[in-house]
């Protein structure tokens, strides 16, 4: 059973998110599964790396269809973004600098806390505003 799973109530209505959204599952799962394997520094390292440069290019994503969709919570939802990238990119400098414990139970609880939350009580509010400029 995977650690963190997406279900249909997650959907924001919009594909390409709820695609990527289900991809960052995937990936966060993948570094908690090798975490807990003990997998060496190194493939963790990757990993990190690669989850971080996702979630930076999805919230890229999602920022421009907000502004095609002249989204009114925009700047709120950018700031959001911008919390996130700062904590994980603390994150991986701290695992980077040979403190392994920067990946803890705790860490991941964290993401998984975040992650739902803001699709839950974010994303699915931009959900109507761009199903009604056509993206869907």
């Amino acid at each position: 059973m995977p650690w963190m799973s997406w279900e249909p109530e997650l959907s924001v209505g919009v594909k390409e998110m709820d695609d990527e959204h289900r991809e960052l599952i995937g990936m966060l799962n993948e570094i908690h599964a090798s975490t807990a394997a003990n997998r060496n520094g190194r493939e963790l390292s990757h990993l990190v790396e690669r989850v971080v440069a996702r979630a930076k290019a999805h919230f890229a994503h999602e920022e421009r269809l907000l502004e095609e969709a002249a989204y009114s919570e925009a700047g709120a939802h950018y700031r959001e973004h911008d919390r996130m990238i700062a904590k994980a990119l603390s994150v991986q400098a701290a695992f980077h600098c040979g403190s392994p414990s920067a990946l803890s139970e705790e860490f991941f609880d964290f993401l998984r806390d975040w992650l739902l939350h803001h699709i839950r009580e974010c994303d699915k509010l931009y959900g109507p505003s761009l199903n009604a400029k056509g993206i869907y």
